[in-house]
């Protein structure tokens, strides 16, 4: 569980350079064919909106960037109970789309620009290890972590080059993030760019985040950040809007795009988002208890989804009226699960060896 949080705490693995650029080594072929590759799947329910239908499914679910169209997802991660949330407040259409979705994760105890354990696709940020410099994380935002490994010869910032290479064709494989000059650079396999900002004595996971987004056209979404580097609008090719305002605790409040929508958001004591509002009417509720998240309600309380939690992980799923998941875990040394054993609403078990 800690895993997860654990590195939000260090300062993001960058540092400014000077001078002329450095000469990049990469590693040989056979030095890279040894990396082990990120095993990016895994076995999840997945519970997804279609029209007005909640569909939940046993699936092989995989990371990905969340930014570019309209999804409503509720997620167990089966290799731990781990619960994900994924909704989307705002989509704005361009060459380079616009999509505000809220990502929620179980565990994350860090309060995020929506509140304890709460983020978005715009402030993702790479982390990892320094002196030497040999791997990152990319935190994405529903608490996702992508995996990358040094492929350039030497241990320091200046000439690393990273690489995820994954068990699965995802939108990362193959990526590499590369120090250039004063920041980080993410490059995509089709040429797709994400820029990092030098964030060496990082605070906070925003402190690291994006600041840049650009298409093989050259296209850009382009980032105004404020003197504490949340996020205050992002802006597509169009010219088209979404812009943020922000509490004293740095958490989002209001978002709003230039077609005229806007979304509030309130926060219980502990800082945990408590009700969405869209153009003013209540649009979701959420409840909690000391574990995490337990139920998800419409404006219309109507009931969407009922966590239930065993030993600090997802022991029950209840679906829109009662249609239920239940989950049993075989746990081994320091509480990983070995085994979990998922039971339908039909009563059909289907049981996951890790």
């Amino acid at each position: 569980m800690a895993a997860v949080v654990l590195f939000i705490v260090l300062q993001v693995v960058v540092r400014r350079s000077r001078g002329k650029p450095p000469t990049v080594r990469l590693k040989s072929e056979a030095e890279i064919a040894n990396i082990a590759a990120s095993r990016d799947s895994y076995p999840c329910l997945l519970v997804e909106r279609s029209g007005q239908d909640l569909r939940a499914n046993i699936s092989t679910c995989l990371p990905a960037l969340h930014n570019d169209s309209a999804i409503e997802q509720y997620e167990v991660d089966l290799r731990s109970g781990r619960f994900t949330l994924r909704q989307t407040d705002l989509l704005v259409a361009d060459s380079m789309p616009l999509a505000l979705t809220r990502g929620y994760r179980l565990w994350d105890d860090k309060s995020r620009a929506f509140g304890i354990g709460g983020n978005h696709p715009y402030d993702i940020f790479p982390y990892g290890d320094r002196f030497p410099y040999t791997y990152m994380e990319l935190l994405l935002g529903d608490g996702v972590t992508v995996h990358y490994d040094r492929i350039s010869e030497g241990t320091s910032y200046i000439d690393n080059v990273e690489e995820h290479r994954g068990t699965n064709d995802t939108v990362f494989q193959n990526s590499k993030i590369a120090w250039n000059h004063d920041h980080w650079d993410m490059t995509f396999r089709d040429g797709t760019l994400y820029r990092f900002p030098e964030a060496y004595h990082a605070k906070r996971g925003v402190d690291g985040a994006l600041v840049c987004m650009r298409s093989p056209r050259g296209e850009e979404i382009h980032f105004v950040r404020d003197a504490v580097h949340n996020l205050k609008s992002i802006a597509s090719p169009g010219a088209h809007r979404i812009q943020f305002s922000y509490d004293e605790s740095n958490r989002i409040v209001e978002a709003w795009d230039d077609a005229g929508d806007r979304v509030g958001y309130s926060y219980d004591p502990r800082g945990r988002l408590m009700e969405v509002r869209k153009n003013g009417k209540l649009l979701w509720r959420y409840s909690y208890d000391e574990t995490g998240m337990t139920s998800v309600e419409t404006g219309a309380k109507e009931s969407v989804l009922v966590n239930r939690f065993l030993r600090g992980r997802i022991g029950t799923v209840i679906i829109g009226k009662g249609r239920m998941f239940r989950f049993d875990y075989l746990f081994g040394p320091n509480k990983r699960v070995l085994e979990t054993r998922v039971i339908d609403p039909e009563g059909k078990k289907t049981v996951f060896k890790f």
